[in-house]
């Protein structure tokens, strides 16, 4: 299970419960701007790539593919 905490300062990224990256949101202030300091929306997709991405060409072998979700919880 992934999770992800979203403080004022910082942001903590979490699997199975153990906390292994924190990402200070200070470091992408950009002069007067942080980008994480703005509204978000919650998109989950799945970018399977094309030619000239970082993904590369898309092996057509793995289709038809499915992206499954259990569940997602938002807590303000």
């Amino acid at each position: 299970m992934y999770a992800l905490e979203w403080y004022p300062d910082r942001m903590e990224f979490y699997y199975d419960d153990l906390k292994y990256f924190v990402f200070n949101t200070a470091q992408s202030q950009n002069g007067s701007e942080n980008p994480f300091q703005k509204i978000f929306f919650l998109m989950l997709n799945l970018a399977l790539g094309r030619e000239g991405t970082l993904g590369g060409r898309l092996d057509t072998t793995i289709l038809p593919c499915k992206y499954l979700i259990d569940y997602v919880r938002v807590y303000q």
